[in-house]
């Protein structure tokens, strides 16, 4: 939604010295202290939303968002009931998701060819881990308050609550979309449990470092790419070709 452009009539109002006569504070105390500069209005492309300036409605978008996010069926009872649900599943997952986390990094300890892609998903599994631990719901809500009223950037709320920028920006477009299908009536999403899919060349499939080896003595021995897609499950050659591009020439 495009916006009027607007005149800041305090854009060249002068600002006061820090070190003056008036403030009693000199050039040594200033090179000590701590300095946080904040605008008074965030001027943004699209307008604020109105929900997010009712306690009630935040509420309800956040509370929507996490049943979805660990997709509880039951939204039933009052508010605190559903908080009450909704961190007793947070906190159910965490001992899978520290399994997880530990059985990643021994494979980045034993996959020397696979620690491009296994360091992302150690990184995004630990940030899981201990926003799961902080309170979840406690931190979107916060970037819900920051961001629209107090009119900070996702870089300056991320510093604040120790998280990514992207990670602010996603949730704010979740938020948003929650609450127009709160609005226009629509159910939430159909609950299907986590997705089990498994991952193929399309989707990021890590490959071990033994079958790795065997892509690599097959090309070495003068088979063919289409010969070793037969030989190691592959549904096309030129899936085989990209894999050892990948894994074998870059090395």
């Amino acid at each position: 939604m495009w916006q009027q452009p607007q005149f800041d009539e305090h854009q060249f109002v002068h600002r006061g010295r820090v070190v003056s006569a008036e403030t009693g504070i000199s050039f040594q105390d200033y090179e000590g202290m701590h300095v946080k500069r904040r605008k008074l209005k965030a001027f943004r492309r699209l307008a604020t939303p109105d929900w997010v300036m009712n306690d009630a409605k935040v509420r309800t978008v956040a509370l929507n968002y996490l049943e979805d996010r660990f997709y509880l069926r039951d939204r039933s009872g009052t508010d605190q009931e559903r908080i009450k649900r909704i961190e007793t599943e947070v906190q159910r997952h965490i001992p899978r998701k520290v399994k997880e986390l530990e059985d990643l990094q021994a494979r980045y300890a034993a996959e020397p060819l696979n620690r491009e892609y296994l360091a992302v998903q150690i990184q995004n599994l630990d940030t899981d881990i201990v926003l799961s631990r902080r309170g979840l719901l406690a931190v979107v809500v916060s970037v819900v308050y920051m961001y629209y009223r107090q009119g900070l950037s996702s870089v300056e709320i991320a510093e604040q609550l120790r998280i990514k920028p992207p990670m602010v920006r996603v949730w704010l477009y979740r938020f948003n979309k929650v609450e127009r299908y709160l609005r226009e009536g629509r159910p939430p999403r159909k609950v299907r449990g986590p997705n089990r899919r498994k991952g193929n060349l399309k989707y990021g499939r890590v490959w071990t470092f033994r079958r790795i080896a065997r892509l690599k003595t097959l090309r070495e021995s003068g088979k063919t790419f289409k010969r070793i897609a037969e030989m190691m499950g592959l549904k096309r050659p030129q899936e085989a070709q990209k894999l050892y591009a990948k894994y074998v020439e870059r090395k």
